[in-house]
């Protein structure tokens, strides 16, 4: 990729910029050094923030201290879209940018020099479902798409620039930090260790009559009538504690976006999440395990980090977040008025499912009462997104959603759903 400007009337903007959120915990700085410092090949050398993300510029690139970023400027004129896919006919060039969730996303800010590779990138990125906003050059034929322009949209008054990652000023300082915490430390062992404790008054003596007293009130305290023998405990049953489906969704759509946030030099394969779980699966690119842990431990703090595959170039993210609070929903249907109404549904929106049939054991905690759950297990994949797929299952008693899964290599959601039959 050669320079990475393009310049607007009389100024000029960085693109190519990599950008990743910063958490709340963090400032935008330090995770732009936590990133230059583990990806050196990368050369990072500049970096700004926008809204709640970081985007860090390379000398390499053509970029230079004071740039505002290009992304910054049309994303903030589409503040009213959250998601959105841009492309952009900029002089003999073509510009990039694509904002999901009101996150930008890292590969799609590019300038391109040839217009099939800027087609091809743009194509990928209409991929992904449920774009809010399309923009695109009106030549290129995309349906839905307006055709709008950069000197529209650039207002110059966005207020985010590039700024040197690394200065003279910010080494001085952390050195005279470090010199302050060592003479804190000699001050501090310095001093009358005597007078850092306070004396703790001593305990009055006791007579031998409040010691009989006591003795006697701790041996009345001790008596105790019998208690009546524990009541065996009902046995709960799956529907009795089933969370709200469409809560459900909505949590797992977060936290399969939390996890596929951008890492450089690899790629998310899948993600995977259950009430209260998260499971996703990366393939290793061009990045290294070590670029893997400096950025999941910034950008996805509490997300544990397994390597598999043959020489580390598979890796698994799992975490745990708070489960929804479930309800008791008795069911009301046998297991054929399930399967009846459920392929009713499904037919009606021609999609295709599949059904089949279940049971599980219940029982107490000695084993002396067992009963027997069956259910109804459906399978679907589609391209809608997890909370309108649940709107296809509203009206139907006992629904528990399994599993919502995303394939980002075919870029389509898989469901897993319970119905429990009476």
């Amino acid at each position: 990729m050669a320079g990475q400007v393009i310049s607007i009337g009389r100024k000029k903007y960085a693109t190519g910029l990599f950008w990743q959120p910063v958490g709340s915990a963090r400032s935008a700085k330090d995770v732009a050094v936590k990133i230059s410092e583990s990806s050196p090949k990368a050369k990072f050398r500049y970096y700004a923030e926008y809204r709640n993300q970081v985007g860090l510029g390379s000398f390499a690139l053509k970029h230079a201290a004071g740039m505002t970023p290009l992304a910054a400027e049309v994303a903030e004129s589409f503040g009213d879209s959250t998601s959105f896919a841009a492309a952009f006919k900029v002089g003999s060039g073509y510009y990039t940018l694509a904002v999901r969730n009101g996150v930008i996303l890292s590969d799609s800010d590019r300038l391109f020099n040839d217009e099939n590779a800027a087609r091809a990138a743009y194509a990928s990125l209409l991929e992904l479902p449920d774009w809010s906003l399309r923009v695109a050059p009106e030549s290129w034929g995309i349906q839905g798409a307006e055709a709008r322009t950069l000197e529209d949209l650039v207002t110059g008054r966005v207020k985010s620039a590039l700024r040197p990652i690394h200065t003279t000023f910010g080494s001085v300082f952390n050195i005279a930090l470090v010199l302050a915490a060592i003479l804190g430390v000699l001050y501090f062992f310095s001093a009358d260790i005597n007078h850092m404790i306070a004396r703790r008054p001593a305990a009055s003596a006791m007579t031998e009559e409040s010691a009989r007293r006591f003795h006697e009130e701790m041996a009345a305290r001790n008596i105790r009538p019998e208690a009546p023998a524990p009541k065996p405990e009902a046995l709960v049953m799956p529907w009795d504690d089933i969370p709200d489906h469409s809560e459900v969704s909505a949590r797992c759509v977060r936290a399969i976006a939390f996890v596929m946030q951008p890492v450089y030099g690899w790629n998310v394969v899948s993600a995977e999440c259950q009430n209260g779980s998260i499971r996703a699966l990366m393939r290793r690119d061009y990045g290294t395990v070590e670029d893997l842990y400096a950025v999941v431990n910034t950008i996805m703090p509490g997300i544990g980090i397994r390597i598999t595959g043959t020489a580390g170039s598979d890796a698994e993210l799992t975490g745990v977040f708070a489960k929804t609070p479930g309800e008791s929903a008795a069911p009301e249907w046998s297991l054929s008025e399930i399967e009846r109404r459920v392929r009713s549904v499904f037919q009606q929106v021609n999609m295709q499912v599949d059904i089949s049939r279940g049971r599980e054991i219940v029982s107490s905690e000695d084993g002396s009462v067992r009963k027997t759950a069956e259910f109804v297990r459906l399978r679907a994949d589609s391209k809608i997104m997890p909370v309108e797929f649940a709107k296809f299952l509203e009206g139907i008693p006992s629904v528990e959603l399994v599993s919502i899964r995303w394939d980002n290599v075919r870029n389509i959601w898989s469901y897993e759903e319970k119905i429990y039959a009476k």
